[in-house]
């Protein structure tokens, strides 16, 4: 399996595990409404994954210089990029999810 492939299937993979972790927290780890529900949640949070990574890389090539203070070497490629931001939402995600079911888990304020 080559390098896109896995890149765009962990895309997929963590914009569902971005769709459940927001439901779990949003309705206490209830059951979702129906099928229709979680495949479109789902699509929403894919394209939205989608759009931060595109949002991302304009930044991250615009801004680059202004904050680092070097010019940005190309990356190898796309994916490289796409990677980091991916990984970066998953376990963003992951640890809110982990959080949920802690000493946060009886609060209303969240």
């Amino acid at each position: 399996m080559d390098h896109e492939k896995r890149i765009n299937i962990l895309t997929v993979a963590t914009a569902l595990v971005v769709a459940v972790v927001r439901h779990g927290v949003q309705t206490k780890w209830g059951p979702w409404d129906g099928w229709g529900t979680f495949l479109g949640s789902w699509l929403i949070h894919w394209i939205a994954l989608a759009m931060l990574i595109a949002i991302a890389a304009f930044a991250i090539i615009r801004w680059h210089k202004f904050f680092v203070g070097t010019e940005l070497k190309l990356l190898a490629n796309r994916l490289e990029l796409e990677y980091y931001v991916t990984i970066t939402v998953l376990v963003a995600t992951l640890a809110i999810g982990f959080l949920s079911f802690g000493p946060f888990a009886d609060r209303d304020d969240f």
